[in-house]
């Protein structure tokens, strides 16, 4: 995802774009806050994390907008589960800072929000993975005058209970993504979900 032209577009191990989807007109810019994460589906289709506008919207191949979900405090990441539902991580807008869990309907169906874990704040979370056990593991971002004031990372289960977190604010700033490496399944076939 190109954030300020609002383009979508596949790039083959070459490097040649093999395929550009525009999500705005030609010229028009989407500012630095347009989208912020854009990934392919197995239906072909693309989802799309629009901070700024602080929704998150499914496109066909042709930047048609299929659905859509509003997700206050701005998406940063967003991943289509093998259940139907979708995770999203959100930003600092609004003071909405979470992670949560909507079905096809856009009904929340699990979410965690900024001050609901016992000694530990939200700030700006922007990387998310769903576990094959069901705990979520969250990139707690500490920037914009946060750092050093909660964790980089953390792993919660479905009941908001911590399994563990990172904190190592002396060799590491901020972390923005997270991809647990000894999770089983092909990350390029869907099957780990980050």
């Amino acid at each position: 995802g190109e954030c300020s032209s609002g383009r979508l577009l596949e790039v083959d191990p070459k490097g040649e774009v093999v395929k550009e989807v525009r999500l705005l007109p030609e010229g028009k810019s989407g500012g630095h806050s347009f989208m912020r994460n854009a990934r392919k589906l197995p239906n072909g289709n693309y989802l799309v994390a629009h901070y700024g506008l602080e929704v998150v919207k499914e496109y066909d191949l042709e930047g048609k907008m299929v659905w859509e979900v509003s997700a206050r405090g701005g998406p940063h990441s967003v991943c289509r589960l093998a259940d139907g539902n979708t995770l999203i991580a959100c930003g600092d807008r609004s003071r909405m800072q979470r992670v949560f869990e909507v079905d096809r309907a856009g009904k929340t169906v699990w979410e965690v929000k900024g001050d609901e874990i016992p000694g530990i704040q939200l700030f700006f979370m922007t990387g998310l993975q769903r576990l094959p056990d069901g705990n979520t593991v969250m990139s707690n971002w500490v920037g914009h005058g946060k750092f050093g004031k909660a964790p980089h990372l953390i792993e919660v289960t479905r009941d908001k209970k911590v399994v563990w977190t990172f904190n190592d604010h002396k060799t590491m700033r901020t972390i923005s993504s997270v991809h647990v490496l000894d999770v089983p399944g092909d990350p390029l076939k869907g099957e780990v979900m980050h």
